[in-house]
């Protein structure tokens, strides 16, 4: 896949996630029964999933990108339900993603939105007092989200995993991460590749995944 944007992809904010991005979230959080991507784009949401053992996985978009199988669906207005669901959605309908995601996800859904999107006052108040399905946690990610079509990320924006839980009880968890990624096509990776809280899943790739506490990583430079 090309590392540089088209002008569809542009238009229709197609951004394609890079497998470590999911699997520190992975690392972090487990999904129960099947999981749904509705913005699934390309795939690489849920290639990854399906590298770290998940099988039980469902992928839809309203654009067709050629990733199969996966079905052509309007999210927004959908009634289609699932245990599960994970999803970069699009910029500009992030806040209707969210709230169509708590509609139709049964038990947790994760999403990944700007960091600045939390800090909207009604954002804090409306989820953080939400006791049907609560905010369980925010991961923020210190470094640039390195897009697989896009050549030079760059920009002052962070991003974050946003996950709620229909199950969850507490003060809303925040935490800084980073990532990394093995350049090296031996050895063994640092860490476990997809390990998750409830499973010694693996995968087969040689990503580095996030590393609580470390803020540097491959491409150079530190981030606070």
């Amino acid at each position: 896949m090309s590392s540089v944007m088209n002008e569809t992809e542009r238009q229709k904010q197609l951004y394609c996630t890079p497998p470590h991005i999911v699997k520190a979230l992975l690392r972090r959080e487990f999904f129960p029964g099947t999981i749904w991507e509705p913005a699934a784009g390309r795939g690489h949401i849920v290639q990854t999933l399906l590298d770290c053992g998940y099988t039980d996985v469902i992928a839809s978009d309203l654009n067709v990108w050629g990733y199969d199988p996966c079905r052509s669906e309007d999210f927004l207005v959908s009634t289609t339900m699932a245990d599960s669901l994970i999803t970069n959605p699009p910029f500009d309908r992030k806040r209707e993603f969210l709230s169509q995601a708590k509609r139709l996800a049964r038990h947790k859904c994760a999403l990944l939105l700007p960091v600045d999107f939390e800090y909207t006052l009604d954002f804090v108040r409306y989820h953080e007092s939400d006791t049907d399905f609560p905010w369980k946690a925010i991961y923020v990610f210190r470094q640039p989200i390195p897009w697989l079509n896009v050549k030079d990320p760059g920009g002052k924006i962070r991003f974050a995993w946003y996950i709620f839980d229909r199950g969850y009880r507490g003060a809303v968890l925040r935490e800084k991460i980073s990532f990394q990624r093995n350049s090296k096509n031996t050895g063994k990776a640092h860490g476990t590749s997809c390990n998750h809280p409830r499973s010694s899943q693996t995968a087969g790739d040689r990503v580095l995944l996030a590393i609580d506490n470390d803020a540097s990583d491959q491409y150079g430079g530190s981030y606070k």
